[in-house]
């Protein structure tokens, strides 16, 4: 697959976790318990909870974080690109963005369906791992495309 069928598929995912997040509040708000989990320890066991309408507030974070990276992915189109190096880094960069889009939206989704089953009885928290699997995935895409963006940059830098 080619960079923009693969741009296009990261994007197209992203944008159906974070419509599945939206879909299954307002299909699970009304049904949910008065009281839900709000918060999760480390080991996702839930350590708080407060009203139901607040479910409302983990699309809304997932969706703002969806929005301010689009518009940083746009930036990417109004920057002039003098040579092929910068041309490729900023390839690079909108690849990133696009992955940390992805990863933040199935964070939300599953924060969203973790705390649907919680409030259901069908849960006692989200999973040991769940913490640890967001932090890696986070730490993952910047960690790897960051090296990738240094190598590009730093490319061509060593003539003497």
């Amino acid at each position: 697959m080619n960079k923009k069928t693969i741009n296009l598929l990261l994007e197209i995912i992203s944008l159906i976790a974070l419509i599945s997040g939206i879909f299954l509040v307002i299909v699970s708000v009304k049904r949910l318990p008065d009281n839900i989990p709000t918060h999760f320890s480390f080991n996702g066991i839930p350590d708080d909870t407060g009203n139901k309408n607040e479910i409302w507030l983990l699309p809304i974070m997932g969706g703002l974080i969806y929005v301010v990276l689009t518009f940083v992915g746009l930036l990417n189109k109004f920057m002039k690109r003098n040579d092929e190096k910068t041309a490729a880094v900023m390839g690079m960069v909108r690849s990133m963005i696009l992955q940390l889009k992805l990863v933040f939206s199935l964070i939300f989704l599953s924060l969203i369906i973790g705390t649907i089953l919680i409030s259901d009885g069908q849960a006692r928290g989200l999973g040991i791992g769940s913490t640890p699997t967001f932090l890696l995935l986070l730490a993952l895409v910047l960690v790897i495309n960051i090296w990738r963006i240094g190598r590009a940059l730093g490319s061509g830098n060593n003539k003497k």
